[in-house]
């Protein structure tokens, strides 16, 4: 088989494989901001209020500017995945919150980290295959 062709059939898989990782992103993201809603609902019911940063972040949508996403939601996922308390928050009962959470409540969250990781090294490995190709057919 011809190397062209292969880097041609390894372009279209890594392609096809971001652009699965980016669904299925996307269907991630509508289940955690629901998800998100009946956390910050648990959070209120125990502690009262929510962080400042979750307080005026809110509503925001993760598309407009994805670091407000993660700064409203860093007051669980920080506990969560690093186990430490969310420098947006003064709660220092945070880490001991979120380590109660249901795994009902933040399973998908663990998901949609590992899936976002997997689509960026696809992209990573698309562009990679592309510089190759470039360099060594002059394209």
């Amino acid at each position: 088989m011809e190397t062209k062709l292969i880097f041609k059939i390894l372009l279209i898989l890594l392609l096809l494989a971001l652009f699965l990782s980016v669904a299925l992103l996307f269907v991630l993201k509508a289940i955690n901001e629901k998800k998100f809603r009946a956390i910050c609902e648990l959070y209120i019911s125990e502690y009262g209020e929510l962080p400042l940063a979750t307080q005026v972040l809110k509503n925001s949508d993760w598309l407009s500017i994805p670091v407000w996403n993660y700064m409203k939601k860093d007051f669980f996922l920080s506990p969560l995945f690093k186990g430490r308390k969310s420098k947006f928050s003064n709660n220092e009962m945070d880490i001991d919150f979120a380590k109660r959470l249901p795994p009902s409540l933040t399973r998908t969250f663990y998901v949609e980290r590992i899936v976002s990781r997997v689509g960026l090294s696809f992209f990573i490995l698309a562009t990679v295959v592309v510089l190759i190709v470039r360099k060594v057919y002059h394209l």
